[in-house]
């Protein structure tokens, strides 16, 4: 129903049940004294009935019928007309007003709804400006970001040709620094051991940084290869342990390990690196006590867990422990350099083998625990990493 049709029936049934109020309820009481010449309520009743009717005819209906009509035109009619234009402005076009001259609510109302969708118009516009400025600057971000990305493959190509030409020439000057320690060409002097040694262990440092940089090349550039088997856990950490334990008892700390029979599934070589790689800095930065190779199960992996009792790593400088070029911050002197590429690289080796390789504890002088996790052999972790692989493996034992 209409809202002119529900006004036109509240307002006749308002004005018929106040006629049914008077004339019910008021005139038999009224009438009997103005005309005395009714006998019975009967008779009153009846001249009542016809009168109601009479009332509801000759003036009910047009008192309702004007009464209507006032309200059609000025009430119903402009909300008809807000009703037709908001639905206009509702399928999007905001350059629509609402014509409507009064002094009323309505009047009031209408340059309310004109100032809300003026406000809309200006929101959207602004809006669309900014969606189109956002675009201008995404684009640009897009193609700095192409150009970074060539770039960046440029520095990964330049790294990779420098560090392979500066790997034969340094294999061969070390090689040259062991034959004359080794006396073939003749007698050294003990003026000469000293220099050479310093240029030995500078020669062994720049081999290092080099074969670091080669790593972190094929790892970003996605080159990496893997020679992927079962394996005994426990013997490749022994020839680890049998390579540095001359360094340990250099600096008289023990180096110890625990028997382990897991097997793992992973590349050899790359399991050793990351162990040399932990077991290296345990050395460089403790001076004494103890450092401890042990294993553990958990679930489908065999988690390897280096611990030692040196300095010790602040809360501060483990947030960028295995960020590339990142080394540990130390008041310490004497203590020797790396390339600040070791737990980056053997981070991402362990990654790539299906594991990982955390900092499980450190505290201040007394000590840090560094744990790597890789797949036992067998187990559905391990299949994972055989066919994630396929493509990079140079040989499956």
């Amino acid at each position: 129903m209409s809202l002119s049709k529900k006004l036109a029936l509240l307002v006749f049934l308002g004005i018929f049940i106040s006629t049914i109020w008077v004339t019910f309820f008021t005139l038999p009481f009224i009438d009997p004294i103005i005309n005395p010449g009714f006998q019975d309520m009967t008779s009153l009743v009846k001249f009542t009935i016809i009168k109601l009717i009479i009332i509801t005819i000759l003036i009910v209906t047009p008192i309702t019928l004007l009464i209507w009509f006032l309200l059609r035109v000025y009430v119903v009619k402009p909300i008809e007309y807000f009703n037709k234009i908001t639905k206009i402005i509702a399928t999007g076009n905001l350059g629509r007003k609402i014509e409507y001259l009064s002094n009323d609510e309505l009047g009031e109302l209408g340059q309310n709804i004109n100032t809300m969708v003026k406000n809309l118009s200006t929101a959207f516009q602004s809006m669309a400006t900014s969606l189109r400025s956002e675009k201008i600057k995404e684009k640009e971000l897009q193609n700095a970001n192409e150009k970074l990305k060539e770039l960046d493959k440029v520095k990964d190509e330049f790294v990779s040709i420098a560090s392979h030409e500066l790997r034969t020439p340094m294999t061969a000057v070390k090689g040259l620094i062991s034959m004359i320690f080794e006396g073939d060409f003749g007698s050294l002097s003990e003026e000469l051991k000293d220099p050479l040694s310093d240029i030995a262990v500078s020669t062994d440092r720049l081999i290092q940084l080099v074969n670091d940089m080669l790593d972190t090349s094929r790892i970003e550039a996605g080159r990496l290869k893997f020679l992927l088997g079962d394996f005994s856990a426990g013997d490749l950490a022994s020839e680890i342990l049998s390579l540095l334990k001359p360094l340990t008892d250099e600096k008289g700390i023990v180096l110890e390990t625990q028997p382990a029979a897991e097997k793992i599934y992973t590349d050899p070589n790359k399991f050793k690196q990351i162990l040399s790689n932990l077991i290296g800095n345990s050395i460089k930065f403790t001076d004494s006590g103890r450092i401890s190779v042990s294993f553990r199960v958990n679930g489908e992996y065999l988690c390897v867990c280096i611990s030692d009792t040196g300095l010790g790593i602040s809360r501060e400088d483990r947030e960028k422990l295995f960020g590339k070029f990142t080394q540990i911050s130390t008041t310490q002197t004497g203590r020797p350099k790396g390339t600040g590429l070791g737990l980056y690289i053997s981070r991402e080796f362990a990654r790539k083998l299906g594991g990982d390789l955390w900092i499980e504890s450190s505290e201040i002088g007394k000590g840090s625990t560094f744990v790597f996790s890789s797949t036992r052999s067998g187990t559905a972790a391990a299949k994972k990493v055989g066919e994630s692989l396929q493509m990079f493996v140079d040989m499956e034992i």
